[in-house]
């Protein structure tokens, strides 16, 4: 009889590779790398900047990170939530409208970042909280937490993450809505939270 620790983990999955070898190397920042390497990320839109001003940027940032042996790279999809694409548009554009298009860009780039190291590198999709990290008074309503984390959780799946990150939670209570949105949509998640974290 099957025990339940002795299920079949697929081969090639980030849960496989945990198994064999638990330590695993993430990458580094990006919006603060961009930010050194000349690619402005203002506020609200942070590091979404580098995807419509300087793709390659994004894509070389990730390559150096993969070449310096980070297991797993963070596609730049911290805010290509349509909430704040739309707080972020220019006059006369509608960003918000772009929120799949610019999630799997991102993806994409972390992807092409990857192929440069000659080894399997995991592609994670960060999810952050939807509005500051560090003003866990401004959460959402539960309605709107599930609506668009589940938007934002379909985006990743349907950009081809291997996981999740949903990472820099300020709130217990968002933490573990992100965290049905990614069960709902069969991807493994990490979640991390910042030292503001507190039960709302």
């Amino acid at each position: 009889m099957q025990q339940p620790g002795d299920r079949k983990v697929p081969k090639g999955t980030i849960e496989e590779r945990l198994e064999r070898a638990p330590a695993l190397l993430l990458d580094g920042a990006l919006g603060t790398e961009l930010e050194r390497r000349g690619c402005p990320t203002g506020l609200p839109l942070w590091s979404t900047q580098g995807l419509l001003e300087a793709p390659e940027l994004v894509s070389e940032i990730h390559g150096d990170y993969a070449r310096a042996g980070a297991d797993v790279l963070t596609a730049n999809t911290f805010r290509t939530q349509r909430r704040t694409l739309e707080r972020g548009s220019p006059p006369g554009e509608r960003l918000g409208e772009r929120d799949q298009e610019l999630t799997r860009r991102a993806v994409e780039l972390a992807r092409a970042g990857a192929a440069g190291a000659k080894r399997r590198v995991w592609i994670a999709g960060s999810a952050p909280p939807l509005e500051d990290c560090y003003r866990p008074e401004r959460v959402p309503d539960d309605r709107a937490l599930e609506r668009e984390h589940a938007v934002h959780m379909e985006n990743l799946a349907h950009a081809g993450v291997d996981l999740i990150l949903i990472e820099t939670m300020n709130s217990l209570a968002e933490a573990a809505v992100a965290s049905r949105m990614a069960r709902r949509v069969g991807l493994p998640y990490w979640v991390s939270l910042t030292s503001w974290s507190c039960l709302l």
